[in-house]
């Protein structure tokens, strides 16, 4: 049984498809880096608002201390 060649378009069109799941797995894993990136962020900015607070609190309390002293 004799196989016809492929035509152009055809080969075209399913490497179009080839390079486009490609770029769709560069973006997930695009996406994902962000999301870990997001996540370490917010946790960081957490960690400095409690910081900031305790700093806050402890300046607060030795200004209290300066006018009970005096």
């Amino acid at each position: 049984m004799e196989q016809t060649p492929t035509p152009d378009w055809v080969e075209r069109v399913l490497d179009d498809a080839d390079r486009l799941a490609e770029r769709q797995a560069q973006a997930a894993a695009a996406r994902r880096r962000v999301a870990a990136v997001q996540t370490r962020l917010e946790q960081r900015a957490d960690e400095l608002a409690v910081g900031l607070c305790l700093a806050v609190g402890f300046g607060m309390t030795l200004f209290a201390l300066a006018f009970v002293n005096v």
